[in-house]
């Protein structure tokens, strides 16, 4: 079976939240090139295996629907090369209905786009806001390595950050006076 017709197929089940798709079971014996009768034959010979609520449900009018994870574990009952292209086809779907919404190219392509920003944001920044933006980094470094669990819990983290924060205004200004107009020290 083409890609193109397993798509066709999965084009006519209906979406659901719980279970992913629904599928009629003239639609699943379609996807795994069997009657009908064959996949309502391995309903009923494997009750215990194919579980309503989880495997199949019954619509209002009382006709089977199979879910994603029911036409995936009647593939195992259908051994022929058509019925397993089907099983791994409804195994895909599922994947990818459970992988994240953001792909790992989209999420690359969000940094790079962030990279970016942050480069010519950098790039407008006069030496002394470098310096400030520096400064900052490492008090801030300083003060998570000086106040251990017990003090952080005692004094609350925040407090002693914002301390260090009002500190550094006075000590950037000190070492700010010091340096001539775009003179950065290293």
């Amino acid at each position: 079976m083409s890609a193109i017709e397993l798509q066709e197929i999965f084009n006519q089940a209906q979406r659901h939240d719980e279970h992913i798709f629904l599928m009629p079971t003239k639609l699943v014996a379609a996807g795994y090139g069997v009657g009908e009768s064959t996949i309502r034959r391995h309903k009923a010979d494997k009750p215990g295996e194919l579980l309503e609520n989880q495997h199949w449900i019954k619509d209002e009018s009382g006709s089977t629907l199979w879910t994603a994870r029911g036409v995936v574990q009647l593939g195992f009952c259908t051994q022929s090369k058509q019925g397993n292209e089907f099983r791994a086809w409804a195994e895909s779907q599922i994947m990818g209905a459970l992988q994240p919404r953001e792909s790992r190219s989209q999420v690359a392509q969000l940094d790079q786009t962030a990279q970016a920003i942050a480069a010519i944001i950098v790039g407008q920044l006069s030496a002394e806001q470098i310096l400030q933006e520096r400064i900052n980094h490492h008090v801030a470094a300083a003060l998570d390595a000086q106040i251990g669990g017990v003090e952080a819990a005692a004094l609350g983290k925040s407090l002693a950050l914002q301390w260090g924060l009002q500190n550094l205004a006075s000590l950037t200004e000190a070492i700010a006076s010091q340096l001539r107009p775009g003179e950065v020290r290293g």
